[in-house]
C-alpha cells in the first residue's frame, strides 16, 4: 500500500479553474507595491496572460503535496517563477 500511495502522490496532477485570468490575478495584485508583485505583473504581461505561469506553479507545488502547500509555499514558487 505504502508504495501504491507514492505512486499516486508522485502523478498527482494540480489544476487551477477556468475563472484564473489576468484580469483576476491583476485585481489581486492592485495594489501590492512588492517587488514580486510588480515582477509577476510584469512577467505576466510579457508573456501575454497567466497560461504558462499556471502551468509551472501548479507543477511546481506537486512537489509540495507531501509537506504541505500553504501561502508561504506558494509564494516562494512564485519568486522562483519570476526568477527564471
Amino acid at each position: 500500500m505504502n508504495d501504491l500511495c507514492k505512486f499516486l502522490i508522485s502523478h498527482i496532477i494540480l489544476d487551477f479553474d477556468g475563472e484564473v485570468n489576468q484580469e483576476m490575478i491583476t485585481r489581486f495584485l492592485i495594489e501590492d507595491r512588492s517587488p514580486l508583485a510588480q515582477s509577476l505583473k510584469g512577467r505576466l504581461s510579457a508573456e501575454h496572460g497567466p497560461e504558462d505561469f499556471l502551468i509551472v506553479l501548479s507543477d511546481c507545488l506537486r512537489a509540495a503535496i507531501r509537506t504541505g502547500i500553504t501561502a508561504e509555499v506558494v509564494e516562494q514558487k512564485i519568486q522562483t517563477y519570476v526568477e527564471s
